[in-house]
């Protein structure tokens, strides 16, 4: 056989596998990687969850294992908390001041492995007051699930 012919060959292979292969995966229901809204609203919904339980039995642990390793977290007094470890010990520090949360979100959005969850929080203190306020979470799923990226409280009066 020719060199040229031989090359044609090849190319026609390697053409076919690169064109074909795609095609036979699809057909076969495998598809791009993405998750369905549904899904992903039900695991948001599942960390909302989470997130309560955590502050309502002042579990400032698994609090801070729901934020990624370099988050960063704005509390409604201004001050910032960066990073696993400063999140671990500012949550250490007001864990005793927590007794329960109410969680309302109102907005989601979702664009591919990113959510932003927008709403309202009210918390009640341990000295008996209630703070409310108004948050936002940037959330990122990776390998392990959700994990927050930031968040911002900010306190509103009257509500």
């Amino acid at each position: 056989m020719s060199p040229l012919r031989q090359s044609t060959r090849w190319s026609a292979l390697v053409f076919s596998v690169a064109v074909l292969a795609p095609v036979a995966a699809t057909a076969q229901g495998v598809e791009a990687p993405r998750m369905p809204l549904r899904t992903v609203m039900s695991e948001l919904s599942t960390m909302r969850a989470a997130y309560t339980h955590a502050v309502s039995h002042q579990d400032a642990a698994a609090l801070a294992a729901m934020y990624a390793p370099n988050a960063m977290a704005i509390n409604g007094d201004g001050t910032t908390m960066n990073g696993m470890k400063e999140i671990t010990e500012g949550f250490k520090t007001l864990a005793p001041t927590w007794t329960s949360i109410q969680i309302k979100s109102d907005t989601v959005q979702v664009a591919g492995g990113a959510a932003w969850d927008m709403g309202t929080a009210h918390i009640m203190k341990a000295d008996g007051k209630e703070e409310n306020s108004r948050y936002l979470v940037v959330l990122r799923r990776g390998m392990h699930g959700w994990k927050i990226v930031s968040s911002a409280n900010v306190p509103v009066t009257g509500m």
